[in-house]
């Protein structure tokens, strides 16, 4: 660059000397040159810093979360539909938090088909962010109406906690990753909290990952039963294809490229993974079922190789209700409420009305 900015020193031709007197080497156009090059490099700084900000704003904000936690990791997950689907997936989040030894977050019952997944053999499903943000938002409307009622008043899990897994209140756990100075699960004028529940909309989005994971703080999980089946030692060579894959006809129907593999959820998600170091780890939906001699999303039913974790298979199978035997679990909407019913069809526990 400087033999280009010096070249007439280089020689002593006559012509030489006209070209000095050419703006393009004057003092003065130097420095307009030397101005918009600083002025080009704040504004590109400028545009580039808002990314930086963000993300130093997240880890901060989570810092705080994991100093009130003490250091303790979570599994949050996104149920839905109704109440069969969605104690299904409780009892698979269980799994899930034992053999990633985290801490599960124990959701609220939601109101009958208030989050749908939509249909994995169909490959339509709703995402994983955009189910988490639905179940999230609907806790809060539940927390807000004084209509929520834990996973944890209907099933017992006293058999299964601490020993087994660990567990947490979706509440509590809001409360802390929202940094809300209040109990939540005790507020009774709910038009003067009306901004406290706009807040904890908000910093929920954040957590059902919008806006990408936050390193050593938030990984959210985007495989769901379109690309993923979770197994766990089961001798399989990590990724293979698995058995049920979409027919040639849907894919050119549906117009999708969908490949489901088979993976080990510890050697994915677990111990050294790149998500081992994140205190949340966000799920979606963990629904499964059996479908074409394989499973939609979970395939973890034997696992003679861990022997803790088939303790918990076989728990989690036999999980009792929290008071007795239910004959009929009643949804009505916004009304929602939950009848226990003894054998002679009487209800003798009503566990939360709008009456």
């Amino acid at each position: 660059m400087n033999s280009i900015l010096n070249f007439h020193k280089h020689t002593t031709k006559s012509w030489n000397k006209k070209k000095t007197s050419l703006p393009y080497g004057s003092p003065l156009f130097l420095l307009l040159i030397s101005v918009f090059s600083i002025f080009f490099f704040f504004v590109l700084f400028s545009s580039h810093s808002k990314i930086p900000n963000y993300v130093l704003h997240n880890t901060q904000y989570c810092t705080r979360f994991q100093t009130l936690t003490g250091g303790e990791k979570f599994l949050w997950y996104a149920p839905h539909s109704g109440f069969s689907n969605q104690l299904s997936e409780f009892k698979n989040g269980i799994l899930m938090a034992g053999i990633l030894n985290r801490t599960i977050v124990v959701p609220p019952i939601l109101d009958h088909h208030a989050v749908a997944l939509g249909s994995c053999p169909k490959f339509r499903v709703t995402g994983p962010k955009e189910i988490r943000v639905s179940v999230w938002d609907h806790a809060i409307e539940l927390v807000k109406t004084g209509r929520y009622v834990s996973m944890v008043d209907i099933v017992d899990i006293s058999s299964l906690v601490p020993s087994s897994v660990r567990a947490i209140d979706f509440r509590i756990f809001a409360s802390l990753w929202c940094s809300v100075n209040k109990d939540i699960t005790c507020i009774n004028d709910l038009n003067a909290q009306s901004s406290l529940f706009e807040s904890l909309r908000q910093c929920g989005s954040v957590l059902s990952g919008v806006n990408g994971n936050i390193d050593k703080c938030l990984y959210a999980v985007d495989e769901d039963c379109r690309t993923t089946v979770w197994t766990y030692k089961n001798g399989e060579e990590d990724g293979v294809f698995d058995a049920f894959q979409p027919d040639e006809k849907l894919k050119k129907r549906k117009n999708i490229s969908y490949v489901r593999r088979r993976r080990d959820v510890h050697k994915t998600l677990g111990l050294g993974s790149e998500s081992e170091s994140a205190t949340i780890l966000a799920f979606g939906s963990l629904f499964t079922a059996p479908y074409k001699g394989s499973e939609l999303y979970i395939d973890i039913h034997d696992v003679q190789r861990d022997q803790r974790i088939q303790s918990l298979i076989e728990k989690t199978q036999i999980i009792r209700w929290s008071v007795q035997e239910p004959l009929g679990i009643y949804f009505y909407g916004p009304e929602t409420k939950v009848g226990i019913s003894e054998a002679d069809g009487s209800t003798t526990h009503s566990y939360f009305s709008n009456d």
